[in-house]
Formats: structure tokens, sequence, C-alpha cells
């Protein structure tokens, strides 16, 4: 893979280990193929591509779990648009996107640019 699909995958994998579920939302669907590279890995998968309710059916077993669950919910959608609709699960897991708040949340071309160039 290339430096920028590796620096992607290395804050989404960050975000596994350190939280154990992900909610990531990605509003111009740039980043299906990195999504696939982590469920042939063997990461848990749920995307958002049949609307919030499916999704949220989907990943109720994460959020009713006793043992803390790993997971990434892929929503090819913008964060203000599902933020409320996904309000559980923003509660319990790291959530990234294009306009993260830190450098390991943030999925945004310039802010991984920045990291995997010289």
């Amino acid at each position: 893979m290339g430096r920028l699909l590796d620096e992607v995958l290395r804050r989404v994998r960050h975000q596994l280990d350190r939280r154990g579920l992900v909610l990531w939302f990605d509003p111009e669907a740039r980043y299906g193929h990195v999504v696939d590279v982590l469920e042939a890995e063997g990461v848990p998968v749920q995307r958002g591509t049949s609307g919030y309710l499916a999704l949220r059916r989907a990943i109720e077993p994460w959020l009713d779990s006793e043992l803390r669950p790993t997971g990434l919910a892929w929503v090819p959608r913008s964060e203000e648009e599902g933020r409320t609709a996904l309000c559980e699960l923003v509660a319990v897991a790291a959530v990234i996107s294009p306009k993260g708040t830190t450098q390991l949340q943030n999925t945004g071309l310039g802010s991984v640019l920045r990291a995997s160039l010289p």
C-alpha cells in the first residue's frame, strides 16, 4: 500500500487498540477500500450503507456486550448528519472523520498528507 493508505490504516488501528469501537464518518466514501483491508485482517466491520436504523440494529451486540468489544462502524455520510442518529455509539466509540479534532482522529486528506510525506 502507499504511504497515504498506510497512514489512514495506522490511525484507524490506533483507535481500535485504544478504544475498541470506532465510528468512522467518511462523507465522500473515499476509504471504503481501507475498510475492506481491515475486514480482511479480521476486524469486525459494520457498514452504514443501508441507513442509520439498520446500522444501529447491526451494532446492538457491540453495545450490549459485557466485555469490551472491538469493531469498526463505517458510515459514508457526514459526521454532522450521523452524530445524533448514532449517539449511543458516539458515546462509547472513538469517532474519526475528515474533521476529527486530533491528528489521530482526522482522516482528512490534508492531515493524512502532512503526516505521511517527508
